[in-house]
């Protein structure tokens, strides 16, 4: 028997892989179980297969046993030591920054949730490209229980960069996952300094409450407007972004600095 990742089917039935593109993650040898093998040469050993996910039962058809009659075995597939399984479910399909300063590192965070009842194992976690780099390379997570992944983008030059995050499972639904990441690299706000959302060359209320106004989606800036209202410099508008401005107007700290 040979076993594919079924979401790797269901992505070719989709047209988003080719036919190729999936290949078998595990192989079994069951002819030692079969009644009706008359020769190494028979090709079709058996028949129909179906895998009963809740129970974690793998059912097998083998035909012509009893005369013209088929019979049907059944194995009990334990994904580890207690025969629960369990099944990986992530915050995101995709990390993205739509900024980040040169030489700063940017955080973002993944939560991996376990929604079955065996423990799940992710392993061997990478990035293909060495300006992405996640926080562990491997994660243990209990029953219906989670884990936060960090992964950090520190760009090292302006632009844009596509990479990939992947990470294996003992989900047998979900053997290996690939999740995209996408970064922007700058260097300096194009425009005004760091604080000065409106431009007008100065840091005051206006400018803090053009922030709030972005983060309660009533303003939308531009890039160089995100940029310049990036007060800490770590790729994020949020709160501190307006402590750091309100700071800056009472003169005890510095945006950008």
């Amino acid at each position: 028997m040979i076993f594919y990742d079924p979401n790797e089917l269901a992505a070719v039935a989709a047209g988003d892989m080719e036919t190729w593109e999936p290949q078998p993650y595990a192989v079994s040898h069951i002819d030692e179980y079969l009644y009706h093998v008359s020769s190494g040469q028979q090709k079709e050993h058996v028949g129909a297969a179906s895998f009963d996910r809740h129970n974690g039962l793998l059912y097998v058809f083998e035909p012509l046993v009893d005369d013209d009659k088929s019979i049907v075995h059944v194995w009990k597939v334990k994904s580890d030591t207690t025969g629960e399984a369990p099944r990986i479910r992530l915050s995101a399909d995709s990390l993205s920054w739509d900024f980040a300063w040169m030489g700063r590192p940017s955080v973002r965070f993944l939560t991996i949730f376990n929604d079955g009842d065996g423990f799940l194992h992710i392993s061997d976690i990478a990035s293909d490209d060495t300006r992405f780099v996640p926080s562990s390379i491997q994660v243990s997570v209990a029953p219906l229980s989670s884990q936060i992944l960090d992964v950090t983008f520190t760009p090292t030059g302006e632009g844009s960069c596509e990479a990939t995050l992947t990470m294996s499972s003992n989900d047998l639904e979900r053997a290996e996952i690939l999740i995209p990441l996408h970064g922007v690299g700058i260097i300096a706000c194009q425009d005004g300094q760091s604080g000065d959302v409106n431009t007008d060359g100065t840091v005051n209320v206006i400018d803090v409450i053009g922030a709030v106004n972005h983060i309660l989606g009533t303003l939308v800036l531009d890039d160089d407007g995100i940029c310049r209202t990036d007060c800490d410099m770590n790729g994020v508008i949020d709160i501190l972004d307006v402590l750091g401005m309100v700071n800056h107007i009472l003169g005890l700290s510095i945006c950008g600095e």
